[in-house]
């Protein structure tokens, strides 16, 4: 049996109807890929809606929730394909020529290990916008994870994410030290990824660990004595971004965690060169393209006609 060049790995808690659309957009790819499902110990019956309605997926079930960096890692160790796609529980692919526009990609820039896929958020707001898209395949200091696509020799060589990090921030870590290794990730101009942006998320844990995160990565990987002064800087910055009296506690205590894990995490501190460290800060992010008012129209209808009120339709 022939393998599939293209594995499109999934995770997952407590978002059934959202799944069920990424679902969707992979089986539906004109490129055959091999889905894989992590149900990060979901209470809302997710295992047994995919066991039931998507027996050709390949499904592991969490007893117990291990979050998206352990979850992505075992993705990559399962995954049959040369290059893995990611995707969140609330995004989906809109096209289904995606998965043959990242072979064609990774096989004309073989020195990439990483794209950073185009992608939207209509609900968004706009507000976490790039003002001005690169051109396709222009070097990237990082991507998001819910619109990225790897080559899978690559991502293992370096040992994946880091579990430590648990979510929030992890592609930057991963990012760099691929960077480090010589390799490079491009954006690629793909048709978008839809970002659902998924009102059913834990807030107060995903601003715990993007602070703390933001300052482990100055000791785990900025060279010295720039860890220093990085990690002082983006302290300042962090508790001025939406400061208000209600959220100085969360954001001190999630800071402290920061700098406590610099000790407590030592044995992690790999910094990368000094090169590639300036390499890093010269590169653009990775964002959500900017959309008219008449796109995003066109994007929520897209989402109403995928996205049914219970999965199945109601069925």
């Amino acid at each position: 049996m022939t393998l599939p060049r293209v594995s499109i790995v999934i995770t997952t808690r407590n978002r059934r109807e959202e799944v069920s659309v990424a679902i969707d957009s992979g089986l539906s790819q004109t490129e055959p890929c091999e889905v894989i499902v992590f149900d990060d110990a979901s209470e809302d019956g997710t295992s047994d809606w995919i066991k039931t309605h998507y027996p050709s997926v390949r499904l592991i079930t969490r007893d117990q929730p291990f979050d998206s960096c352990v979850n992505r890692n075992e993705g990559f160790r399962l995954s049959q394909g040369e290059f893995v796609i990611s995707l969140d529980d609330d995004s989906f692919l809109s096209d289904p020529r995606t998965a043959i526009n990242v072979i064609e990609a990774f096989e004309t820039h073989p020195g990439a290990a990483i794209l950073s896929l185009a992608y939207v958020e209509p609900r968004s707001g706009g507000d976490r916008s790039v003002n001005h898209p690169p051109p396709s395949a222009s070097p990237m200091c990082s991507f998001v994870a819910c619109a990225a696509a790897f080559r899978l020799s690559s991502v293992r060589a370096v040992n994946g994410y880091r579990d430590v990090l648990v979510h929030q921030g992890e592609e930057r870590d991963l990012a760099i030290r691929i960077l480090d290794r010589g390799e490079s990730l491009l954006y690629m101009e793909t048709p978008p990824i839809v970002h659902l942006y998924s009102p059913k998320r834990n807030q107060s844990k995903m601003n715990f660990y993007g602070y703390r995160n933001t300052i482990l990565f100055c000791w785990m990987r900025v060279p010295f004595p720039e860890c220093f002064f990085r990690a002082v800087i983006d302290t300042a910055q962090l508790l001025r971004y939406k400061f208000s009296l209600r959220t100085l506690g969360p954001s001190l205590w999630a800071l402290a965690a920061g700098w406590w894990g610099g000790l407590r995490y030592w044995s992690e501190r790999k910094p990368v060169r000094r090169e590639t460290w300036r390499l890093y800060r010269s590169l653009p992010r990775h964002g959500p393209l900017p959309m008219t008012d008449a796109q995003r129209v066109e994007y929520q209808q897209l989402i109403e006609e995928r996205l049914p009120t219970s999965p199945g339709g109601g069925t």
